[in-house]
């Protein structure tokens, strides 16, 4: 006669985690039934706190690890609007440590918090007033400065170069023998090579070697991949399963006098925001369209107030990949060049504050 399996028990947020967090976890949970919040009731805490404790885990991040703390804070705050209580119950976790841990650097990381939480009063005045005035200057001027931009004058380059079709790898990339040109009209001197040089090695994907930068996939290729990814999401090109060709986008380019301006400030705000927001969900990106904020936040660089000198040297934070990210992996996996693993991006420190602000801005034109 067989045996009944026992089903497990408990909170299944809890189940990953390491028995010094859930005794953590149930600490602070004992914390918050003493405190006057809506989590003062056990039945909401536990499932509250569970959450937060799983997703940090499952973000590659520690918890309980003071020198984490922003990046936690980064983490929560760029799944949106939806995450608003979970970012107050991080701050309460935080206030617990302060109270109940002897590590003197929670201090900082309390701290750090803050200047995280701060992130967005600041600016967003600001950014409000440069969109504002944006939206007052004449569409022509705005049309002939973009029509001066690689971005925008290497795309009839591109046009002319791939004609009717070209062949694309499986992945969506162009083939190697084809990166040389296609980089060329955008204004890049690179060249696609199925073993790197050995002087200039760079990441292990890339090499520059006499000013030309060599890749082994056209995807290593950054720059390239960023404009190639944003004319396909403005179907300016299109794929089919084996090769490249015009989309329904490139007739308008090629047939009015200046580029499309709607068109163009949509490829221009892709290249920057795929540049500086990285791996969030395409649907996130695709908010970035105000091609003003974009230009700012690639300009504003990190938070004055923030201290990153302190952080945990060992954690690149580029690979992390929060929740938020995660779920929409399947569908990302299916757009070019979002295979894994995927290669590394350009290591550009980001506003997420301001991105964030941009990320979730009514996205604008007829997509």
């Amino acid at each position: 006669m067989s045996k009944r399996k026992k089903a497990p028990s408990g909170n299944p947020a809890n189940r990953g985690l390491s028995f010094v967090d859930r005794r953590i976890a149930r600490d602070f949970e004992r914390w918050l039934a003493a405190s006057d919040t809506p989590l003062s009731d056990p039945h909401n805490a536990a499932g509250a706190v569970g959450h937060l404790f799983d997703i940090t885990k499952r973000s590659g991040l520690d918890i309980l690890e003071p020198s984490d703390t922003a990046d936690i804070a980064d983490m929560l705050l760029d799944i949106g609007p939806n995450a608003t209580g979970m970012v107050d119950l991080f701050h309460d976790y935080v206030h617990f440590r302060l109270e109940t841990s002897r590590d003197p650097r929670w201090h900082q990381a309390h701290d750090e918090l803050e200047d995280v939480l701060d992130d967005d009063t600041g600016i967003s005045a600001m950014l409000e007033a440069i969109i504002t005035d944006a939206e007052t200057r004449d569409p022509a001027v705005i049309a002939d400065a973009l029509a001066h931009t690689k971005v925008i004058d290497g795309v009839t380059k591109l046009l002319d170069w791939i004609s009717t079709s070209r062949p694309i790898t499986d992945t969506g990339a162009l083939r190697l023998s084809d990166i040389e040109p296609a980089a060329a009209a955008l204004g890049l001197r690179a060249a696609g090579a199925r073993t790197l040089p050995a002087t200039g090695d760079l990441h292990g994907q890339t090499a520059i070697a006499d000013g030309i930068t060599y890749v082994q996939s056209m995807w290593h290729l950054e720059p390239l991949a960023a404009w190639w990814r944003a004319l396909l999401d403005t179907d300016v090109l299109e794929l089919t399963a084996s090769r490249v060709r015009p989309g329904r986008a490139s007739q308008r380019w090629r047939t009015e006098p200046t580029p499309p301006l709607d068109v163009a400030s949509e490829v221009v705000a892709l290249v920057v925001s795929d540049t500086v927001l990285g791996d969030l969900p395409r649907p996130l990106r695709l908010g970035c369209f105000t091609l003003p904020g974009a230009r700012h936040t690639c300009a504003r660089g990190p938070h004055p107030r923030r201290r990153r000198q302190a952080r945990t040297p060992h954690r690149d934070r580029r690979t992390i990949r929060p929740p938020c990210r995660t779920r929409l992996a399947d569908a990302r996996r299916s757009r070019p060049g979002r295979t894994d693993p995927q290669p590394p991006r350009h290591p550009i420190r980001r506003s997420r504050g301001l991105a964030r602000r941009l990320c979730y801005r009514p996205a604008r034109g007829p997509r």
